[in-house]
């Protein structure tokens, strides 16, 4: 039972390195993100406006920037080929 423990902790650990990596971020300010939503979010408590977007804005470093969707997009362009 241990054991089992120790390997998930371990493959958790893993991916949350892998994360942060994929962010340029060391593990350690990868976890630092979450300690400080935990404070921010907390359980029954919605956060303010401004603690979300602050939140959304940490949580985006890091990732690949996409262009906008086309003002004309709609359902029909998702499901274009479907019946």
């Amino acid at each position: 039972m241990a054991l089992q423990l120790e390997q998930q902790a371990q493959e958790v650990l893993n991916t949350l390195n892998a994360q942060a990596e994929a962010r340029n971020m060391r593990l350690a300010e990868y976890l630092q993100l979450f300690a400080e939503a935990g404070q921010i979010a907390a359980p029954g408590v919605a956060p303010t406006i401004e603690e979300f977007e602050s939140l959304l804005e940490q949580i985006s470093e890091g990732l690949a920037l996409f262009p906008p969707l086309p003002s004309d997009f709609s359902r029909q362009d998702i499901y274009a080929g479907h019946n």
